[in-house]
C-alpha cells in the first residue's frame, strides 16, 4: 500500500521531499517523467490528491488581524487558470494552446502548442512573434493563492498553499495508526482480503468502511 509507505516515510523522515514521494508513486502515475519541473511535480501530487481522495482540502491559517485560527476548505482544481482564448489563426493555420506550466521562452514555444518544433521553426519571424505573444497572453497558469475569510473578524486573508510539506501531507487524511485500524476493520468485519484493501483508493476505502460500520450497527 503506497499510502502507508508515504505516511511511514513522512513520520520517520519529516524532511521528505517531493522527489522521494514521487519515487514511491511513479509506477502508478501515467505520463510522469522525472524531468518534470518543480512546479509540475507539485501539480502532479495535488491532482493525485484530487483524484484519489477529494478535490477539497482543508487549510489552517491564523488571521493576522485577530489572531483567530481558522479552517477553510479549498478546491484543488481552482489552481489551474485556463487561457481566455484557446487558439489563434495565423495565415489559415490554427494554433491551439496546449497545457504546459513551464516558463515560456522562444526555445520552448512548441511545448505550448500542438505543433512540432520543426513546424514552429518554419514560421517567419513576424508570425513567430505573433504566436509567441498570443501564447504569452493566453497560456495556462497556476495560482496557488487563495483568499480566505476569517470566521471571527470577517477580514480577508490571502493564503498560499504551494508549501511542499502541505502538499505531501495532503496525500492522506489518515495517520499510520488510523490507517491500520481501517485496514483491520475492513479485513476482519468486512471480510475483504488484505490485497483488495491495499488496492482501494482512499475514497473507496472510506466508502466501504462506512458501509461496513453501518451494517455492523444494523446487526446490533
Amino acid at each position: 500500500m503506497q499510502e502507508k509507505n508515504i505516511l511511514l516515510k513522512l513520520e520517520l523522515q519529516p524532511n521528505t521531499t517531493l522527489d522521494e514521494v514521487l519515487d514511491i508513486l511513479s509506477d502508478n502515475i501515467i505520463g510522469y517523467d522525472e524531468s518534470f519541473s518543480y512546479i509540475e511535480k507539485k501539480l502532479v501530487l495535488l491532482m493525485l490528491r484530487s483524484y484519489s481522495i477529494s478535490e477539497k482540502v482543508t487549510i489552517n491559517f491564523k488571521c493576522p488581524h485577530c489572531n483567530r485560527v481558522n479552517d477553510q476548505s479549498i478546491t484543488i482544481n481552482d489552481i489551474i487558470k485556463e487561457p481566455s482564448q484557446q487558439s489563434v489563426d495565423i495565415k489559415g493555420v490554427e494554433y491551439k494552446v496546449k497545457f504546459c506550466v513551464d516558463e515560456l521562452t522562444q526555445e520552448n514555444l512548441h511545448a505550448f502548442t500542438h505543433h512540432s518544433e520543426d513546424e514552429i521553426d518554419e514560421l517567419s519571424n513576424k508570425d513567430f512573434e505573433v504566436l509567441f505573444n498570443f501564447i504569452n497572453d493566453n497560456r495556462y497558469m497556476l495560482d496557488f493563492t487563495y483568499v480566505c475569510k476569517c470566521f471571527s473578524c470577517k477580514e480577508s486573508v490571502v493564503q498560499c498553499f504551494d508549501d511542499e510539506q502541505f502538499i505531501l501531507k495532503s496525500l492522506s487524511e489518515d495517520d499510520v495508526m488510523s490507517l491500520y485500524n481501517t485496514v483491520n476493520d475492513l479485513v476482519f468485519h468486512g471480510r475483504y482480503s488484505k490485497y483488495d484493501v491495499d488496492n482501494m483508493l482512499p475514497f473507496e476505502r472510506n466508502i466501504f468502511l462506512g458501509l461496513v460500520l453501518e451494517t455492523i450497527n444494523k446487526l446490533k
